[in-house]
């Protein structure tokens, strides 16, 4: 069924989903990596960056993930 989400109906405004998305519209001083008009978006998982998964670029199997 369009505009549902199992017994959810979505309405407006709402989006639904965890990932975000943009696109950069002022930088400061101090930016290097990104300028005005970077399409972005970002990555909610905090891994340990310690555990092999992370050491071989896995994170996403990192048993200590924590979400933002």
């Amino acid at each position: 069924m369009n505009g549902r989400n199992g017994d959810f109906t979505v309405s407006s405004p709402l989006v639904v989903g965890h990932e975000a998305a943009g696109i950069v519209t002022a930088v400061g001083n101090s930016v290097q990596k990104f300028v005005i008009s970077d399409h972005v978006v970002i990555e909610a998982g905090i891994y340990c960056r310690a555990c092999n998964f992370c050491d071989i670029g896995r994170y996403n199997l990192c048993k200590g993930m924590m979400f933002l």
